[in-house]
């Protein structure tokens, strides 16, 4: 008798292991799944083991996917890093990413961006740059100009520029061969009045900030370097601006560690009613998979990284504006953030929000504006985008 309660005993045991064993397995196995962008992984890995330092029962595994491919990870992870606006506007349409549900209330407060189009938030970006212009301090002493703050007091520098003889602006010339103008037309786009609107209405009428781009290209024509004589890319424009050669260059807020600013300094793009509505380009935002089954440890992950410390991190980490107000950012950031943080919410640029194939008409079309004096035929424009919106 006792050695059958002995034998049932041992099997109990044993059994009792087993489904321990099995179910430390589980936990394993089931780790929460991020991915992101090659050259994210030590910052993604250095978040995770912040995270897990607080919940050292979370298993977060981060992997790796190429530029471009993040739509191809959605059915695999439970985390999807580095999405653009407008994928992550695609997968959510086609059902695969989840409404991550709005922020954590305790941090709505305390987010700089607007939510995404029609309030669905497929992707929450964590930071990211904003459109600027970028002044040499001595060319503005010279001609005792101050920081511009409406549309006709920035068109203005360029009368005051060219009678002091001082180049007013230039531009980089894409790998396309066509200025790069995107960054400096977004800024006074946003900032034209009635906000951020897309590149047309309902209607089929131009956002008026465009008019606005028309006149300063028209006036500005003359001013600035023909493309075969402007930089080839963005880098080797602020190069060229460091030489002390010319007044202005558009550019973001990632640019502000490159320049002393002793030499340089920086302004919002401004606009008629001297708006603070600025084109947040978002370099850093996580989306939600749908087909994720961990989605309340996905979502405790997100809320971690809106957290303080980790916001901290990656602004340092990637040379960018937190998209949380309170952070203690770099110096070279301090000037912008603190803008940021008495606007009424920075929209998310429209070129974020637009299809690729609509940024390339954007493209086409500024790059007509700044390098002809021909008539700018609108309805080829605005045809532009209907149809590959048809495509």
């Amino acid at each position: 008798m006792i050695k059958k309660r002995l034998i049932a005993l041992c099997f109990m045991i044993t059994a009792l292991s087993f489904i321990t064993s099995c179910a430390n397995k589980g936990t394993t196995s089931s780790a929460l799944l991020v991915y992101c962008k090659a050259d994210e992984k030590d910052m993604y890995d250095a978040l995770a083991d912040m995270y897990k330092s607080n919940k050292p029962n979370v298993s977060v595994e981060i992997r790796t996917y190429n530029e471009g491919e993040g739509v191809n990870q959605a059915d695999k992870a439970d985390i999807i890093s580095g999405l653009s606006f407008n994928e992550a506007q695609t997968l959510g349409l086609s059902k695969k990413l989840s409404d991550i549900g709005g922020l954590p209330e305790e941090r709505t407060i305390d987010y700089l961006l607007l939510s995404d189009k029609d309030g669905i938030q497929y992707s929450l970006p964590l930071s990211g740059n904003v459109s600027l212009i970028y002044y040499n301090q001595a060319k503005f002493s010279l001609s005792g100009v101050p920081k511009p703050e409406t549309l006709s007091s920035f068109e203005s520098l360029f009368t005051i520029f060219k009678e002091e003889g001082i180049k007013p602006m230039a531009f980089s010339v894409n790998s396309s061969g066509q200025y790069d103008t995107l960054y400096f037309a977004d800024g006074f786009t946003l900032n034209a009045p009635g906000g951020f609107k897309g590149v047309v209405d309902a209607d089929g009428q131009l956002n008026s900030g465009i008019y606005d781009i028309e006149s300063m290209a028209r006036m500005m024509i003359e001013d600035i370097p023909a493309r075969e004589d402007s930089p080839k890319d963005h880098a080797a424009l602020v190069e060229f601006f460091k030489s002390g050669s010319i007044a202005m260059i558009p550019g973001s807020s990632a640019d502000a560690e490159k320049l002393d600013r002793t030499l340089f300094g920086y302004f919002i793009a401004p606009g008629n009613d001297n708006s603070r509505n600025v084109g947040w380009h978002s370099i850093a935002a996580v989306a939600l998979s749908a087909s994720s089954k961990k989605t309340k440890e996905a979502k405790d992950f997100i809320t971690f990284l809106l957290s303080n410390d980790a916001q901290k991190y990656i602004s340092d980490k990637t040379n960018s504006l937190p998209a949380i107000r309170g952070i203690n950012v770099k110096d070279s950031l301090e000037s912008v953030y603190e803008e940021l943080q008495y606007t009424d919410g920075a929209a998310v640029t429209f070129f974020d929000r637009i299809s690729q194939s609509d940024a390339q008409q954007c493209k086409v079309f500024f790059d007509s504006l700044f390098s002809s004096n021909e008539e700018v035929k609108y309805e080829d424009f605005i045809n532009g985008l209907k149809d590959s919106k048809n495509k």
